[in-house]
């Protein structure tokens, strides 16, 4: 249940800023969920499926990032009218493409077996404190922390310490950088 649970926290984290575009996360998980699952249990078309694989996460990846800046370049250097979309990046869409690339080259390498569960599966990829900002965690790094993980007190005190003294270095910074902005724009 606990990973249930963080996987609830996080996809809802992640949809208070990103709204509709969580669906490319939920997308990510459950095609990386059968593309490892596909790539243990084949024999003959391994190679295959890890590529299709890697395609599939680059394709987000290169729309989101880059189709505005190609279509903005082709009409630079044509003159043709081409019409770009205003396209709304996903946060983390970097980090998460290429955390779940190193899961199927993983799987591919037979370094690990993947996951059995949807639901850990997802928090791997989706947990809030890491989707942002990192640091690329590889699967196998925490594989066995994701089933087996042990909860005591001290350990949610001691977390919610870092997390205070996070949010207060985060806050002061935003505020330090606002007032900042607000002087320089007075002084124009």
């Amino acid at each position: 249940m606990r990973n249930a649970w963080l996987l609830i926290a996080s996809l809802t984290f992640y949809s208070i800023d990103g709204g509709l575009i969580t669906a490319v996360l939920l997308a990510s998980i459950i095609f990386n969920y059968s593309a490892g699952l596909a790539i243990a249990n084949s024999r003959n078309k391994r190679l295959l499926i890890l590529w299709v694989g890697i395609a599939t996460n680059l394709v987000p990846l290169f729309y989101y990032k880059y189709w505005t800046f190609l279509l903005n370049s082709t009409k630079d250097l044509t003159g043709l009218q081409v019409s770009a979309l205003h396209v709304v990046l996903p946060a983390g869409i970097s980090f998460f493409t290429f955390q779940e690339i190193s899961y199927l080259v993983d799987i591919y390498r037979r370094e690990i077996s993947p996951s059995r569960s949807v639901i850990n599966f997802g928090m791997y990829h989706a947990l809030f404190p890491q989707l942002i900002a990192g640091p690329i965690v590889r699967y196998v790094e925490i594989e066995d922390r994701i089933e087996h993980r042990t909860l005591s007190i001290t350990d949610v005190h001691d977390g919610l310490i870092r997390f205070c003294l996070g949010l207060g270095k985060k806050s002061s910074l935003l505020t330090a950088w606002a007032l900042s902005q607000t002087k320089c724009s007075q002084s124009r």
